[in-house]
């Protein structure tokens, strides 16, 4: 149970008020992530991800295995300006995944850092890319 909404013995809820939310303990590890505007184009349904998770020791928790299972249609934008716009997704734990972490107690809400694998590169490539993507637009004019 997490997310529980009343704390009073005997109070009285509205109708339809959520009161708890239920996490199912047999069900793969589900993990929602958000997902830069500028980077959407290079994400797929099914990729391959890394995940971590910051509090534990980095140096002995192994990286978990997951698949990007689901994003969002549209951006989802913050009222208040304080977040740039980002697409939600969510990712879901792998069967080895979750038997690396039978020895950690993992909780709902805790933070975790995904790596969506989107393709390879080579060194030349970092090296050369942003001399290539300037040289495009130098010799232009406004």
């Amino acid at each position: 149970v997490v997310g529980l909404s009343v704390h009073t013995v005997g109070g009285v809820l509205a109708p339809g008020t959520a009161l708890m939310d239920v996490v199912p303990k047999n069900e793969p590890l589900r993990i929602d992530v958000q997902i830069p505007t500028t980077l959407i184009d290079k994400v797929r349904i099914g990729s391959p991800v890394d995940i971590t998770f910051p509090a534990f020791n980095q140096r002995t928790t192994p990286q978990i295995p997951g698949d990007f299972v689901q994003v969002a249609a549209d951006a989802t934008t913050d009222p208040q300006g304080r977040v740039p716009p980002f697409y939600r997704g969510q990712v879901i734990v792998t069967t080895d995944g979750m038997k690396k972490l039978k020895s950690y107690e993992i909780k709902a809400g805790m933070p975790a850092e995904v790596f969506i694998r989107t393709g390879e590169r080579t060194m030349l490539n970092y090296l050369f890319k942003p001399f290539l993507d300037r040289m495009k637009t130098a010799l232009t004019e406004e």
